[in-house]
């Protein structure tokens, strides 16, 4: 059964998720991807917890490997998605696509 959110118009969506996520399953990630309607893009984490970014941390603190794919994961849909720059899209993919790190799948 498809999630009511989907229901109504369509909404352009970047679902971002961690492999290894324990305080939402990966599974989940994947079940609102499999659910929404195009245009629809999913980048896996591979490997990654809840949170794959740096937040708050001590000076000198090693962002984590995945925190580049999040962040420009986001700034390429963004630029796709509300600025219309189809270039962005071969960024996505670029930027989503590394064995071992992350992974894309896609419906543009």
């Amino acid at each position: 059964m498809a999630c009511e959110f989907f229901g109504g118009p369509t909404i352009p969506i970047l679902v971002l998720h961690g492999t290894a996520d324990e305080t939402i399953p990966y599974a989940n990630g994947k079940k609102i991807y499999a659910d929404a309607k195009s245009p629809k893009f999913l980048v896996s984490l591979i490997g990654a917890p809840h949170v794959s970014f740096l937040q708050v941390a001590a000076p000198g603190t090693k962002a984590p490997r995945w925190e580049n794919v999040d962040v420009q994961s986001v700034t390429d849909f963004l630029q796709l998605e509300l600025d219309h720059m189809e270039s962005s899209l071969n960024d996505l993919e670029e930027v989503a696509n590394h064995p071992g790190l992350s992974s894309i799948e896609e419906e543009p």
